[in-house]
């Protein structure tokens, strides 16, 4: 066997299988398979070409012909998604190399982890996530901004489904708030009215983010960052170099949709109540010593007097 491919297809209350291998022979016989022992068999093809070929239990039969043939096999399973999805042990019947796997998740399905061949996709997710904490740990031992280190987590927890370069200007913001208040009296009045208008603009673009995360959340999907031989977040691919006795399987943690969306529903709903305080806070830095200052006036420069004796006199 040259190569093959299993696609499979989970649904709510059954599975799909629809496997695809090039088997090359120098002589005529029969090849001996094994399906899953839950497998219904659907329909058998040779060169694209239907064949009315039954199983026998477990085992099915193929008739083989020297040279090379194209063998297009589907079933399906009466064992539907779950939150721990492992597919089934089966063999293709006799060693192979380039066994190429699939996994088709639902639209509705949060993918946590996955595991399978070496090759294959990987939840980068996780590994970003620890990272952040560290960062919101050390963000909260600043003391700066009235956020606890808490806050900080769940903050940073938010903002992960959102672009990283706007989830630093949000935390940006933060920090350029707390400076205000501390750096605004030794400015000059220009640099004063500057720093006020560039950071009202600074508000409206982090309120602008803050609320594009919430809307991502309750309404995108999840960004788990999966990655690895062409894998996403709604098929799962791996790839063996050799199989010399079961066909590769593979298995995949993951929930319902829901559970993000209400996780997310959660995060806003805490967002919007730790925003006001924020806010607040926000305003007392940016009014502090004043929201405006008039501009120096200039100096008048007036001609000096002339004292009566420099005045020459006139013969």
């Amino acid at each position: 066997i040259d190569n093959s491919r299993l696609v499979v297809r989970p649904a709510q209350r059954a599975s799909d299988f629809a496997l695809d291998f090039t088997l090359r022979s120098s002589q005529g016989g029969q090849h001996v398979m094994s399906l899953p022992a839950d497998a219904a068999l659907e329909r058998v093809a040779i060169n694209d070409v239907a064949q009315p070929i039954r199983q026998d239990g477990a085992k099915l039969t193929l008739p083989v012909v020297p040279g090379v043939q194209r063998f297009t096999i589907n079933w399906h399973s009466a064992r539907g998604i779950s939150a721990l999805y492992r597919l089934p042990d089966w063999t293709l019947g006799t060693g192979s190399v380039n066994a190429s796997l699939a996994l088709a998740l639902p639209q509705d399905r949060w993918v946590l982890l996955a595991g399978g061949p070496r090759l294959g996709p990987a939840v980068l997710f996780w590994g970003v996530l620890i990272v952040w904490c560290l960062v919101a740990i050390a963000l909260g031992r600043t003391r700066i901004t009235p956020l606890s280190t808490i806050q900080w987590l769940l903050l940073i927890i938010g903002l992960t489904q959102i672009d990283i370069v706007f989830a630093l200007l949000v935390i940006a913001w933060l920090f350029a708030l707390a400076l205000r208040e501390r750096v605004g009296e030794n400015l000059s009045p220009f640099a004063f009215n500057a720093l006020q208008v560039m950071l009202a603009l600074f508000t409206l673009l982090a309120l602008g983010l803050l609320f594009s995360a919430i809307e991502h959340g309750l309404l995108g999907q999840p960004d788990m960052q999966i990655a690895g031989n062409g894998s996403h977040a709604g098929e799962l691919r791996w790839f063996a170099d050799r199989v010399d006795g079961d066909h590769p399987s593979a298995w995949v943690l993951s929930v319902s949709l829901w559970f993000y969306r209400g996780l997310m529903l959660a995060w806003a709903l805490w967002l919007a109540f730790a925003l006001l305080d924020w806010l607040r806070w926000g305003w007392r830095c940016f009014s502090a010593q004043g929201l405006w200052r008039a501009p120096l006036p200039r100096p008048v420069h007036t001609p000096a007097a002339v004292a009566p004796d420099a005045v020459p006199r006139q013969e």
